[in-house]
């Protein structure tokens, strides 16, 4: 039996897949995200500002197991929180990075949420939910 029809095949199969869009791309692949502000009152820490973003999160994580509560950078100093390796791409879940300047009024508020093959987790909603839990605990100190 001859090895020309397999072969001739499996080209054909590739062929196929070419054109159907299912090859890998070098193009990098990018974590949903979304971006906002939180308003602070005047008198609020910085380490107050973190204990309520470290509070609201441990509260999603547990009701949603798609965030992900692990502090992975905190600098009070610098003014940055941010949780599950906020930086790198290919991590599966909703993550936050809270920038504030005290005294300024507003925190900055990056959110990721990305699933299995980047699928959108609904970074959208998850932003919501994660500012009205803010919101409530800031107004409670």
């Amino acid at each position: 039996m001859s090895t020309a029809r397999p072969i001739a095949s499996m080209f054909g199969l590739a062929f196929l897949f070419s054109l159907t869009g299912c090859v890998m791309s070098n193009t990098p692949m990018k974590a949903p995200q979304t971006s906002s502000a939180i308003e602070v009152p005047s008198a609020t820490s910085t380490e107050a500002l973190f204990s309520c973003a470290e509070t609201t999160v441990q509260a999603l994580a547990d009701t949603d197991d798609r965030w992900d509560p692990r502090v992975t950078r905190r600098d009070v100093e610098a003014g940055v929180l941010e949780t599950s390796n906020y930086g790198k791409e290919n991590e599966s879940g909703f993550r936050i990075r809270l920038r504030f300047v005290s005294g300024s009024g507003q925190a900055q508020v990056g959110l990721k949420g990305a699933g299995a093959y980047f699928i959108d987790l609904g970074v959208e909603e998850a932003m919501t939910r994660f500012k009205s839990k803010m919101s409530v605990c800031l107004s409670s100190r």
